[in-house]
């Protein structure tokens, strides 16, 4: 019995001690990724024309949506490759796309920003009508992006796109 309330003490404190982890530093970390990434976005795409910069960066965002067309190609490429030749390519990948996502995201928020303001009203509509979007659509988690949830890199469907409807994502949809 003892060892079974050992265990379990032992299960509560790295599930705590997890939870301080990705809430102080892969949290942190990951927004002051997000925060410089946009600061060089800004500076070095059209800086001085504020709304075709958000449009632009939109733009070449939604070009991310083409990169799930790669990862079969990319993960039938790396089928019997070394561990380290895996781990290199998935992280020019995640690079890679993870700068187009911000683009998309950070183009978006721009466009929102330059045209609609910080007008209260526009925010209790925008917010109301995107969730409602949001729960319609069964999607409504997405707005928590919870810091306490870190997916790791290391698992092994790193390279399989993951879609709402479950459909497999192939070249021959295009």
């Amino acid at each position: 019995m003892h060892d079974k309330k050992h265990q379990n003490l032992t299960l509560i404190l790295i599930r705590y001690l997890d939870s301080l982890i990705a809430l102080f530093i892969v949290f942190v970390a990951t927004c002051f990724y997000w925060r410089g990434s946009w600061d060089i976005i800004t500076v070095y795409v059209l800086p001085d024309n504020e709304p075709l910069n958000h449009w632009v960066r939109y733009g070449i965002g939604i070009c991310t949506c083409f990169t799930y067309f790669l990862l079969p190609h990319i993960k039938k490429a790396l089928e019997h490759k070394s561990e380290i030749c895996f781990v290199i390519a998935s992280r020019c990948f995640m690079i890679f796309h993870g700068t187009l996502y911000m683009f998309h995201w950070r183009g978006l928020w721009g466009v929102a920003e330059y045209y609609q303001g910080t007008d209260p009203l526009w925010g209790w509509i925008t917010l109301a009508v995107t969730y409602t979007l949001l729960v319609m659509l069964g999607c409504s988690r997405h707005i928590l992006w919870p810091p306490f949830v870190v997916p790791i890199d290391r698992r092994e469907s790193l390279l399989v796109a993951c879609n709402r409807f479950g459909a497999s994502v192939s070249i021959g949809v295009l």
